[in-house]
C-alpha cells in the first residue's frame, strides 16, 4: 500500500487507534464470551498498536500477528515485547503456519480488501484449532452504499464489483465450518455500516 495514500494514513494514525479501540475492539470484547486465550493470531496488524489493544482488552498469552507491509511489521517488533509479541510479514493467503495452531485469530476490517476473500477465511479456517474463535468485524459492500460511507469509496481503492456483503460472508462463514455464536450489524449515527461476529471453528 502506498504510504502517502488515503487509506494508508487513515489506518495509521493516533485517532484511527482511538476509534478503533472504541469502536472494533471494545464491542469485539463485549461481544465474546471467552476467558483466556493462550495463542491467538491478528492478522493486518500495522505498526501493531491494534495488537496492545487487543492484549489490553483480551486476555492473551501470546498474540502472533501478520501484516503484508515489512516495515510496519519492523516497527512493531521494535516496540513490542518479544516475549509476548511476534510478528511475521505475511498476509492472510500466505500464512506459514501449521494447521491447528491457534486457540483464537482476530481479524479487524482487512478481509474486505481482498477479491478472494473466501480463501483469506479458509485459510483462517486451517490455523485455527477445533473450538477456536474466530473474533472479528469488518466492512462490506454494504459500508459504501450510503452516507460517509460513498465518500470513502471516492478516496480509497477497494474491489467493490467482487467485495463481501454481510449475507455472503455469513452464509459462507457457515459453508466453510464454523458456528457463529454472534453476528451484529452496527451502523454508529447513522453514518457507517460494519459487521462484528464471533464464530467457532467445528
Amino acid at each position: 500500500m502506498n504510504k502517502f495514500s488515503f487509506e494508508y494514513l487513515l489506518e495509521n494514525n493516533r485517532a484511527r487507534a482511538l476509534v478503533r479501540e472504541r469502536m472494533e475492539i471494545k464491542p469485539l470484547r463485549d461481544a465474546t464470551e471467552v476467558g483466556r486465550i493462550p495463542h491467538a493470531l491478528q492478522i493486518a496488524c500495522g505498526s501493531g498498536s491494534s495488537s496492545s489493544q487487543l492484549m489490553r482488552h483480551f486476555s492473551l498469552g501470546k498474540l502472533s500477528a501478520i501484516d503484508r507491509e515489512a516495515e510496519l511489521i519492523a516497527l512493531a517488533r521494535e516496540t513490542h515485547d518479544p516475549e509476548v509479541f511476534s510478528f511475521y510479514a505475511q498476509d492472510v493467503f500466505t500464512m506459514s503456519f501449521e494447521d491447528d495452531l491457534f486457540d483464537a485469530a482476530f481479524n479487524l476490517a482487512d478481509l474486505h480488501n481482498y477479491r478472494n476473500w473466501q480463501t483469506g477465511l479458509v485459510e483462517l479456517r486451517r490455523v485455527l484449532k477445533p473450538g477456536g474463535l474466530l473474533i472479528m468485524e469488518d466492512l462490506s459492500r454494504e459500508t459504501f452504499s450510503q452516507a460517509s460511507g460513498r465518500v470513502f469509496k471516492r478516496l480509497t481503492d477497494h474491489p467493490y464489483d467482487s467485495m463481501l456483503t454481510m449475507k455472503g460472508f455469513r452464509d459462507f462463514t457457515l459453508r466453510s465450518g464454523f458456528e457463529i455464536l454472534h453476528f451484529e450489524e452496527k451502523n454508529p449515527f447513522g453514518m457507517l455500516k460494519y459487521f462484528i461476529m464471533v464464530a467457532r471453528k467445528k
